[in-house]
């Protein structure tokens, strides 16, 4: 369960739906994680799609299809409200059979991604060796 009380207002830092620019949105994470430490993004994904999304997640889950997370990961990208569990959302994956909303949230957030790779040099500093 989030930290997050139900209900309360969130201050969103940026929205990806203001821009189409991949650059410009990528910059405008690696700002925010630059003065903040974090960048809080309103996704544009509608709620009816994370809900979805979090009935699939519960049914892998039942189904044993989610698989545990190495702790660096959970503990150094994903946070108190991140998971620890994880699953293929590949095709061929059986954890894929119904999974369209979850696909739709890891689009978005593969697009996010993808934006800030870019800005990433200019986030960490010069000489700082990035892997794609």
């Amino acid at each position: 369960m989030s930290a997050r009380r139900a209900g309360a207002a969130i201050n969103y830092d940026l929205s990806m739906s203001d821009t189409d620019d991949p650059a410009f949105l990528g910059e405008s994470i690696a700002y925010f994680v630059s003065l903040q430490g974090f960048a809080v993004i309103r996704s544009g994904v509608s709620g009816a799609v994370l809900q979805r999304a979090r009935s699939e997640a519960s049914a892998f889950a039942a189904a044993g299809h989610l698989e545990a997370v190495p702790n660096l990961i959970a503990d150094g990208l994903l946070g108190e409200e991140g998971s620890v569990r994880i699953a293929s959302l590949t095709p061929s994956s059986p954890s894929s059979g119904n999974a369209e909303a979850c696909m739709e949230v890891d689009g978005v957030l593969g697009y996010a991604a993808d934006a800030i790779a870019d800005s990433m040099q200019w986030l960490v500093g010069e000489g700082a060796s990035l892997r794609k």
